[in-house]
């Protein structure tokens, strides 16, 4: 999983540590994504109840900014277990590296490449 190194104002007046959609995941990492669909787990379902809100809030008052919302809700649900990405808990548990490598015409939407440095 790969987080840039500042925090941005993906949902304005927010920080939030966007990242990018691809990842790698371990053993445990793994398990801690699979909470988000467990219903019985009231810590999970009030990060995406707080996280649901937080986007129909945003959108409602044009002040989503950029990223996609794929692209913060993962990362956030780390951040919420293991802390900022600078501390010792989350590199414990994530890599912060680049998994996968993407080339894009301009204006195209989706990538011509995928995993190929630039």
């Amino acid at each position: 999983m790969y987080f840039p190194r500042t925090r941005n104002d993906v949902l304005e007046g927010e920080k939030n540590y966007p990242h990018f959609a691809n990842y790698i995941l371990n053993r445990e990492t793994a398990k801690q994504l699979v909470r988000l669909a467990d219903k019985k787990d009231s810590t999970a379902q009030n990060y995406l109840k707080r996280i649901k809100s937080d986007f129909k809030k945003h959108r409602r008052n044009g002040t989503w900014i950029e990223w996609c919302e794929d692209e913060l809700v993962v990362g956030e649900w780390f951040v919420e277990l293991y802390g900022k990405p600078s501390s010792a808990k989350f590199k414990k548990h994530i890599l912060n590296k680049m998994t996968t490598y993407a080339e894009f015409n301009d204006g195209e939407p989706h990538p011509v490449k995928f995993t190929e440095r630039r």
